[in-house]
């Protein structure tokens, strides 16, 4: 039934009238069932009183035709006459019109028997009548008995009929009772199919439009994974799932263009930004070593005559003072968007302890904690050095001695270097200022507790920290007023000293390393030698 119905009503068309149709047939079907049997039951109803009604007419014509018959034998009048032969053509057509099935009663056949000879006695009581024959008296009283004897048998049969139209009426009694039961049943039947067929219908109809509209506020809110929707149903809306389903994949697709389009561009405007804030803070460090630097040549002229002059004299402590300071000062003066290697940085930093040293004698110590496999990291340049330079200068400033030390630990994936001291230490609100302005634009300024040799502060180092790693929590710092405090800088492990991508340059670091190679060793440097790696270095 189903597959037929699925057959019948691929369209939205056919299957409404497959539904019209269905239950059109249904009620007149039912309908036509109620007339035939609501015919047969008043047919049957009708016959029940039929013989009834043909012998109560019987009667009555015999009544009238012999009552007409009795007037004319006594008074010989033309109008009883006429009365009597109208009556007695009624009769005979009555014998003529009986039916079969009359015929089939033995009292109807003994009536209709009867009848005759009624006729034909008062026709010759009426012949004798006519002729003054005194004995037309007696074919009157035979006549008479005759009609006496079809009115037994009419009651006989009448009493017969009743008892057969009772039984025949308890019958229709039953059956006008299955009647109503069928009719009931059929009707409801009807009905229910009618609801179901409705309901069938309807819901193959407007399921697929019900999920066309649900996908359709999906979409509307945004959401273009919704999953397909089935292509099933009538022709029609099969044609809309699968435009629906081409136009969901092809703003899906539009869109996700764009989102890789968009997600490049940010990528791209990252970039721009990074690099950006590379270049100012590489400018900002630019500028500021710059500003320290004092007129390089005639400096580094003058201390490498210096270091002459105390070899000559056989000063090795001056000597050595003197190396440690030109040192410090060509590495600060060297181009600060280069990268250089921690244990680059960790020389220098040494350099830089041994003149404190000289400066304030026992006062200030010095411990370096190194780990050598990890010395090899890139790092920018100045990093360490300007922690240092805030540990002597700030966390040591108002104390008659102090420590100051450089640790380095290798943390599987990560190296950390921490600077500590035990001085004063900071204010919280001082910590949150240094971590502040380094979530700001790079200023181009040394803000943020800067060192007396290299001018760039903390908030300089994290954001270049930041931005050579790409992480942000590149830094860390504990301190306690009165106690002391400790600056950790947490650097990835690529696996070797790195470059920056912008503008960091190899040779300006070759460069620096030989001269540091030639400083370390303790001989004298020649002026001329330095005075053009001064000049390589400025430029």
């Amino acid at each position: 039934m189903m597959r037929f119905i699925r057959n019948m009503s691929n369209t939205i068309r056919k299957r409404l009238l497959f539904l019209f149709l269905s239950t059109t047939i249904l009620s007149s079907t039912i309908s036509l069932y109620v007339f035939f049997a609501f015919s047969n039951l008043t047919d049957n109803m009708g016959g029940m009183f039929e013989t009834s009604t043909l012998l109560d007419g019987l009667l009555g014509d015999l009544e009238e035709a012999n009552t007409n018959l009795y007037g004319f034998l006594t008074t010989r009048s033309n109008d009883n006459l006429l009365t009597f032969s109208r009556m007695t053509d009624r009769l005979q057509r009555f014998e003529a019109n009986s039916t079969r099935t009359m015929q089939k009663n033995l009292y109807m056949r003994d009536i209709l028997n009867m009848i005759p000879s009624y006729l034909e006695e008062a026709n010759l009581a009426i012949d004798a009548r006519r002729a003054r024959d005194p004995g037309y008296s007696d074919h009157y009283d035979l006549a008479n008995r005759t009609m006496g004897h079809i009115r037994d048998y009419a009651d006989t049969l009448n009493l017969l009929q009743l008892q057969k139209n009772t039984d025949l009426y308890n019958n229709q009694i039953r059956n006008i009772g299955w009647f109503k039961i069928s009719s009931i049943v059929m009707i409801a039947d009807m009905i229910v199919l009618s609801i179901f067929l409705v309901l069938y219908i309807t819901y193959k109809m407007t399921d697929p439009i019900v999920r066309l509209s649900h996908a359709s506020e999906e979409i509307a809110t945004g959401n273009f994974e919704t999953p397909e929707i089935p292509v099933t149903g009538e022709e029609e809306i099969r044609v809309m799932a699968q435009a629906f389903n081409r136009m969901k994949d092809s703003i899906r697709t539009y869109i996700r263009e764009l989102h890789d389009k968009s997600d490049t561009e940010t990528m791209l405007l990252e970039q721009q930004m990074q690099n950006m804030k590379m270049q100012n803070l590489l400018d900002s460090s630019r500028l500021q070593s710059l500003q320290a630097q004092i007129n390089p040549h005639f400096l580094f002229n003058t201390l490498n005559a210096g270091i002459q002059l105390s070899v000559m004299e056989g000063s090795d402590r001056t000597t050595e003072f003197l190396e440690n300071l030109s040192d410090l000062f060509r590495y600060n003066i060297r181009k600060p968007d280069s990268i250089v290697t921690l244990q680059e940085e960790i020389l220098h930093v040494k350099a830089y302890a041994e003149l404190m040293k000289v400066r304030f004698g026992e006062s200030i110590a010095f411990v370096f904690d190194l780990e050598d496999p990890v010395l090899q990291i890139g790092i920018p340049p100045l990093s360490i050095q300007t922690l240092v330079e805030n540990a002597c200068i700030h966390g040591l400033r108002n104390a008659e001695s102090g420590t100051v030390r450089i640790h380095v630990a290798d943390m599987a994936d990560r190296v950390q270097i921490s600077v500590s001291d035990n001085g004063c230490g900071m204010e919280p609100d001082i910590i949150g200022d240094i971590f502040g302005r380094s979530r700001e634009e790079p200023s181009g300024s040394g803000n943020g507790r800067t060192g007396h040799t290299t001018g760039i502060g903390l908030t300089n180092v994290i954001q270049r920290l930041r931005l050579i790693t790409g992480q942000q929590d590149v830094m860390r710092i504990d301190s306690a007023v009165g106690v002391g405090t400790t600056i950790t800088v947490i650097m990835p492990k690529p696996g070797g000293p790195e470059k920056s991508g912008d503008t960091g340059k190899s040779g300006d670091t070759g460069k620096s390393t030989d001269t540091e190679k030639s400083t370390d060793t303790g001989k004298p440097v020649d002026t001329e030698h330095t005075a053009k790696e001064v000049d390589s270095c400025s430029s």
